[in-house]
This record gives C-alpha cells, structure tokens and sequence, in this order.
C-alpha cells in the first residue's frame, strides 16, 4: 500500500508495511517505524524518530526536510543509519 500525507503542526505515528511511503511534513513529528519500499519525507521543519528493516537500502530512504531533529535507525546496524545521515547532509 502507497502512503502520502501531509502534515502542518501535527505529530503522526506510522507502524506497518508500505510501499511507497512519502510526507511532506512543516513543524511536524513524525514516528515511524516500519518496512517501506521507499521513504520520502519534505518539509520546513520536524522532528522524527524512523526505524526500518536492515534491508530497505539507504539509497531509498530520502530526506529533505530544512531544520531537522533526528533519530534513525536501521536493524542493520548504526554504521548503516550513519551512512544513511551522511548522505542527507
């Protein structure tokens, strides 16, 4: 199942499997902790907790939020989520 919301000064908790699985996201929290095809997250500002399965590949799992408060994790490993923020910045 695709997933697309938009959030403005809302919190939102997302638990399952998807397949495609986008939010656009302005002064939002998002929890998020699932299997995804791909995950895509826009916006202003937020502020996210993300867990996926070790294997969503990093180059699916893209983030382009301005001010963004962070903690994701990958069951791979921390190397991996590490990786993962690297990219993003």
């Amino acid at each position: 199942m695709d997933v697309s919301v938009e959030m403005d000064k809302l919190a939102g908790d997302f638990v399952g499997r998807f397949g495609e699985f986008s939010v656009s996201a302005d002064k939002s929290v998002i929890y998020f902790k699932g299997d995804v095809s791909s995950f895509n997250l826009d916006g202003e500002m937020a502020a996210v907790y993300l867990k996926f399965p070790a294997d969503v590949p990093k180059e699916n799992i893209r983030i382009n939020v301005e001010k963004l408060i962070s903690n994701v994790g990958v069951m791979r490993g921390w190397r991996h989520a590490t990786d993962i923020l690297r990219e993003i910045f």
